[in-house]
């Protein structure tokens, strides 16, 4: 095996692992807008509108992976369209995406709480440790 040959395997494997992450990407964001789509509540716990973003971020990644799928081809245009995605994805929208998300945590945070069962069991940890109490019964 001499240099030149491994270089190109790891290059390839490297593009390769690069694509199936804007294909997964892809995937779960889209999964996520029509996940909260389908939320039938007035006030939602995450907004639409993120959603929506979302939605865009996954269909650029889904571009961007077809793009490097291509770009093994005689297609020269695919490398300076997976470059401009992947920049524009990598660096302003999926930071932005995240931001956001970090704010309406704390909504949906609270409001998972909020919606526990009353009736649930007291937790069996009290105090930072378990109790020395034990119930025989």
């Amino acid at each position: 095996w001499n240099y030149p040959r491994r270089h190109s395997y790891v290059t390839a494997i490297v593009i390769w692992i690069d694509a199936f992450m804007w294909f997964a990407l892809s995937g779960i964001l889209i999964t996520i807008f029509f996940s909260v789509r389908s939320d039938k509540e007035e006030n939602p716990d995450f907004g639409r509108r993120w959603s929506i973003f979302g939605l865009i971020i996954g269909v650029l990644s889904l571009i961007d992976f077809f793009a490097f799928a291509f770009s093994f081809g005689e297609f020269g245009y695919t490398r300076q369209i997976t470059m401009y995605v992947s920049l524009t994805n990598s660096v302003l929208f999926l930071p932005a995406w995240l931001i956001i998300l970090s704010y309406q945590l704390p909504k949906a945070s609270a409001k998972f709480e909020s919606d526990a069962d009353p009736t649930e069991r007291e937790p069996m940890v009290e105090n930072g440790g378990f109790s020395d109490e034990i119930e025989l019964s």
